[in-house]
């Protein structure tokens, strides 16, 4: 009787054991669905904001030149000319000092000839 009863308690014990290994591993499963869920929105995310700025980047160029021409021809040239920070150390000349020559837009702005 006594090997019956340690028999029955090593039985529970086993069958305990594995009811919380199961657990453990569907614990493991969900936590492991949710974090590759999440990469993969981040990773979805990533694509539209990188395709949001691949669209954005021309527009930009475009709106970064409008304002350089336009500081140049506001200030005569001195704070655009000798920053250089438009152009990241640009050796362009003022428009007002014999550089390039700027030209109207049809919506007003000026851009380098």
């Amino acid at each position: 009787e006594l090997r019956e009863n340690r028999l029955a308690e090593e039985l529970k014990r086993r069958i305990e054991e594995e009811k919380a290994r199961k657990q453990h591993d569907a614990e493991t499963r969900a936590k492991f669905e949710a974090e590759r869920r999440r990469l993969h929105e981040a990773q979805r995310i990533n694509e539209t904001v990188g395709n949001l700025l691949r669209e954005m980047e021309p527009k930009v160029s475009s709106i970064e030149s409008d304002l350089f021409v336009r500081d140049k021809i506001a200030f005569g040239g001195a704070s655009a000319s000798q920053s250089g920070a438009y152009f990241a150390g640009s050796n362009r000349g003022s428009a007002l000092s014999g550089g390039s020559e700027p030209t109207r837009r049809e919506d007003g702005s000026f851009f380098m000839a």
